[in-house]
């Protein structure tokens, strides 16, 4: 290594220096005080951006868990309601008896503004409608084996459930694959219901119900 522009000793130099002086730092240990602040501010600076970022994943895994808890407890909560609703389907003895299951466990359990039954068949309860094709396509719900989660506009939402709001509701609409007609579930809540929703309690519950009429059918 070469010497300094401002005429400073190379490293080499200053290591020859030092061996031929051990004394040298012995009698100025201000130089050794000051390189051991520069090491101890680095050190220092480095352990307190690795407990920033510490903290930072605690935070993540915190919030993590709390969503992981809240999930769980929504799930347990939704368990609840359709064991409660699988009990009351298995204890009815007349079609009046689930149309009342259908209305109360649906509607008051699951926060649903509206549950109406469209049939191809009975049509003599108050939450049961005569099944219209022309109805669903003009709404862009398709009456196939799919379900539909949607947001209606105010008088679409009125035509499908014959009620009034005043701003954009959901709807999650699912047909029974005995083909006597499909159960559709109302929210005033535009958010309640959408595309990105997982099926699985609604295919369960339109089971319950079509399992239920074969039933009281027979």
């Amino acid at each position: 290594m070469t010497t300094s522009n401002d005429g400073g000793r190379t490293v080499s130099e200053v290591i020859a220096f030092l061996s031929a002086n051990p004394d040298f730092l012995g009698e100025h240990p201000e130089l050794l005080a000051s390189a051991n602040r520069k090491n101890t501010g680095e050190a220092a600076s480095l352990t307190t951006r690795q407990l920033v970022e510490l903290r930072e994943r605690n935070r993540d895994l915190e919030r993590e868990l709390a969503m992981n808890r809240e999930n769980a407890r929504a799930n347990d909560e939704r368990f609840a309601r359709v064991r409660a609703f699988s009990l009351a389907l298995a204890t009815t003895r007349k079609i009046d008896e689930l149309s009342a299951a259908i209305a109360t466990h649906l509607g008051d359990a699951f926060d649903l503004d509206d549950v109406v039954v469209f049939t191809t068949t009975r049509v003599e309860y108050s939450n049961w409608r005569r099944f219209d094709p022309a109805l669903f396509e003009s709404l862009n719900i398709a009456r196939t084996n799919e379900r539909t989660l949607w947001t209606l506009r105010p008088e679409e939402y009125e035509r499908l459930f014959n009620r009034a709001i005043v701003n954009p509701g959901s709807v999650a609409v699912a047909p029974f694959d005995s083909a006597t007609g499909v159960l559709a579930l109302g929210s005033s809540d535009a958010h309640r219901f959408s595309q990105q929703q997982d099926t699985v309690f609604l295919d369960f519950t339109v089971a319950l119900i079509e399992q239920t009429m074969a039933r009281l059918a027979n």
